[in-house]
């Protein structure tokens, strides 16, 4: 079978996109994939474009994925969805699906997936946006990720603000209206810093996990990309520097609705740290 054979990638998302090219190259323009994992739904998406290339007619190539279980079992036709969406921000899924949570990167707390996609067709910077995601889905080189950081902290903080601003600032905004407030600091952005490392980890796993299915360029350690190897052991790389000190994570356990900062039997005293 053409390169099925001689393919080397073991992670089933992989494998699943070269048999998909196999049947194309094979004259299989109809053809179903059966999953419960949304992975494969953004993946087949951002794979639409050189799928259609493989065949000698894309216009009869039509994909559908049979997702779910039991009542919410659903049919979607992968094709059609990618002619809505259209070839530009298909290309940049396999980078906003892993930015946004997948099985190996973390998710924003309280922003889910679909208010980041609407925020993305809808930002003032939504071509830059989509060109940034386009060019980290695809094995990208550490330049080209240092190049994008910028236009994705700023699209972060309008996400959270609805301003372009230094992120940092953002955070700090945000911080000062939600330490009062029980629960909200998980609402709070990630700093910088954080941000980077996360970059870096999506990058990996949607350039050079997902995105090298049909190259299967050599693979390299993700030590570097948002994670540190240690002991032959991979651990998350979630900062490289602190980003609350110890006092101000006191200052945001024990905070009061003191107004006049003099109170001497509230949390605040008790620790020892002024009110806010």
């Amino acid at each position: 079978m053409y390169m099925i054979d001689e393919y080397t990638l073991e992670e089933a998302d992989n494998r699943m996109i070269c048999h998909i090219s196999h049947m194309i190259q094979c004259g299989i323009y109809c053809i179903a994939v059966r999953t419960v994992d949304t992975d494969v739904i953004f993946i087949l998406l951002g794979f639409m474009d050189q799928l259609m290339t493989n065949g000698n007619d894309s216009t009869r190539l039509r994909i559908f994925c049979d997702f779910g279980q039991t009542d919410h079992r659903r049919i979607y036709p992968i094709h059609k969805m990618y002619e809505r969406l259209g070839k530009e921000r298909c290309l940049g899924l396999l980078f906003f699906h892993s930015f946004t949570g997948c099985d190996s990167t973390s998710s924003f707390y309280g922003v889910t997936k679909k208010k980041w996609l609407e925020q993305w067709f809808s930002c003032p910077m939504k071509k830059e946006v989509t060109t940034v995601f386009k060019q980290l889905s695809w094995t990208p080189s550490a330049e080209t990720v240092t190049r994008n950081m910028v236009a994705l902290k700023e699209f972060v903080s309008f996400v959270y603000t609805g301003k372009i601003q230094d992120l940092n600032l953002a955070r700090q905004s945000l911080f000062t209206t939600s330490v009062s407030e029980k629960g909200k600091l998980r609402n709070l952005p990630p700093s910088d810093d954080a941000l980077k490392m996360h970059v870096w980890r999506c990058c990996y796993q949607a350039g050079w996990v997902w995105g090298n299915s049909l190259l299967q360029r050599t693979s390299f350690s993700p030590d570097g990309w948002g994670w540190t190897i240690c002991d032959n052991r991979l651990h998350v790389n979630w900062a490289t520097t602190k980003a609350l000190g110890a006092d101000l994570l006191k200052t945001a356990i024990y905070t009061c609705k003191c107004t006049t900062a003099k109170c001497k039997s509230c949390k605040c005293a008790t620790g020892k740290i002024n009110c806010l």
